[in-house]
């Protein structure tokens, strides 16, 4: 089922101020759920697309409602898609499945964005970047991790990322959904992921993991974990499931994690003010359901090993001293001239070899742009043409106020990605998607992504629009609803 939302439709509440939304715009919204790799329970998954484009699924129930309380929500289960390339995981007693058979071409938008939200809130929250996504013609579509929103068994869950799951589940999960929607669209179709804070270390993970035809990537609210407090982090939750069980919530743990980032802004109004400098957007963050359930030991732990797989799975191109001494050389090479000053707005520096990054570093008005380039990685790398992009807040303590984030951007760069840019937001917290920045961190991330669609790695032809025939279930189309 299809649904229209209108700016002054039931989701206009989540807009936060300072994004203005054109009149008129509209896209539709799809509510569904796909299996869990290894939970005994469903995942929901929300998919928006602009007004102009249909809602594509291989294979659909009849829909169910799912929210009774937010009607422009519908739930249908696609536990067995049609597609011969999705492969459901294994589960007992599956209900019996129908499909409407249309054989359209696939369609082709502008991109496929897959929106991977952070610790302790759900994907609902990003229904205002995915309005703005769609108006420039993109598929935003997501998940609620498990342990989050609406992927739990009852609210007692929330907050509660079961053992069984792992990281190795989170991932499966977000691959199965990649697979499932971005083969409803014809394969020239560019796909693009964009990760907030937890999300943009699963994005990363699932990066290294999976290695998917992503033409770039977007993360915001990211940062970078010492591999000494990992290793730590990880033995004292292994040490209170032991004594407790995996359900318990540690205080202490709690106080090392997100305690620590709400005692960087004491005296404070309430305990969630790292978020945003905006007061509107903390409380609607306290009053909604679904947000701010305390982080059990488990969900901590599987954390912890999501940033091992970032550490252990992201493959090295470049040599750590070599690399480490040439940004080094290269920032002080920076140091005599402010960040503000124009002569460092796009200069460069000569280095003896061409596989040394980079680092340029302008200032805008609202934020400070670094960006890392590579003068000739290895074509052969799979991650040479994928194109990075950091937006934070300079002022968010997830990133350590930057530093965090640069040393994350570094660690890309070491990798062997060509392009990575980092965008430090001033007077911007954690969330720079509720900041008074937003719309210039959207209109940033539309302009990466469209530059990066537009760029072919050597060696590889442009992509063909394909004129594949599938068969998919076709909605209803349902007309727009009118104002009251």
């Amino acid at each position: 089922m299809q649904h229209y939302l209108a700016p002054d439709d039931t989701m206009q509440h989540h807009l936060p101020p300072g994004i203005t939304l054109q009149q008129g715009v509209r896209m539709k919204s799809l509510s569904f759920t796909i299996p869990s790799a290894r939970l005994p329970y469903q995942l929901h998954c929300l998919l928006w697309v602009p007004d102009d484009q249909d809602i594509p699924l291989t294979l659909a129930r009849v829909p169910q409602s799912y929210d009774e309380e937010h009607e422009d929500a519908t739930s249908v289960n696609t536990s067995a898609p049609a597609s011969a390339n999705y492969v459901p995981a294994s589960k007992s007693a599956m209900p019996a499945q129908s499909a409407v058979p249309v054989p359209p071409a696939l369609p082709r938008v502008r991109g496929t964005i897959q929106l991977m939200h952070g610790m302790c809130e759900h994907l609902g929250r990003y229904s205002h970047v995915a309005r703005q996504l769609t108006a420039q013609g993109y598929v935003v579509f997501g998940m609620d991790m498990p342990g989050h929103g609406k992927s739990v068994p009852d609210n007692t869950e929330l907050g509660h990322i079961p053992l069984k799951e792992d990281v190795d589940g989170l991932l499966a999960d977000e691959h199965t959904l990649f697979t499932l929607v971005n083969s409803c669209y014809a394969s020239s179709t560019p796909h693009f992921l964009l990760g907030h804070s937890l999300g943009s270390f699963l994005a990363r993970a699932f990066l290294a993991r999976f290695k998917p035809d992503v033409s770039a990537v977007a993360l915001t609210g990211a940062g970078q974990v010492s591999p000494v407090l990992r290793i730590v982090g990880s033995a004292l939750t292994r040490l209170l499931i032991a004594l407790h069980n995996e359900h318990y919530c540690s205080r202490f743990i709690d106080a090392l994690g997100a305690g620590a980032y709400a005692k960087a802004f004491q005296p404070a109004r309430t305990p969630f003010d790292w978020l945003s400098r905006n007061p509107q957007v903390v409380d609607a963050y306290l009053h909604d359901p679904l947000c701010g359930a305390p982080f059990s030991v488990s969900s901590y732990l599987v954390t912890s090993h999501v940033l091992r797989a970032i550490a252990t799975e992201t493959p090295r191109i470049f040599s750590k001293q070599h690399d480490c001494q040439a940004l080094q050389t290269s920032q002080a090479a920076e140091s005599p001239q402010t960040a503000e000053s124009p002569q460092t707005a796009g200069s460069t520096h000569a280095f003896s070899t061409s596989q040394t990054p980079h680092p340029h570093i302008r200032r805008e008005e609202t934020c400070t742009i670094t960006s890392f380039t590579c003068a000739s990685a290895p074509s052969s790398d799979t991650f040479a043409h994928v194109a990075i992009l950091f937006c934070s807040g300079i002022d968010d303590v997830v990133g350590n106020r930057g530093k965090g984030v640069m040393q994350a951007a570094k660690s890309l760069v070491k990798a062997g990605f060509s392009r990575v840019t980092v965008r430090l937001y001033d007077n911007a917290r954690h969330e720079v998607l509720n900041e008074d920045c937003a719309p210039d961190v959207v209109s940033a991330i539309v302009a990466w992504f469209d530059d990066a669609a537009l760029h072919v790695p050597a060696g590889q032809p442009p992509a063909q629009p394909s004129s594949t025939h599938e068969t998919i279930a076709a909605p209803p189309s349902v007309p727009p609803r009118q104002k009251a």
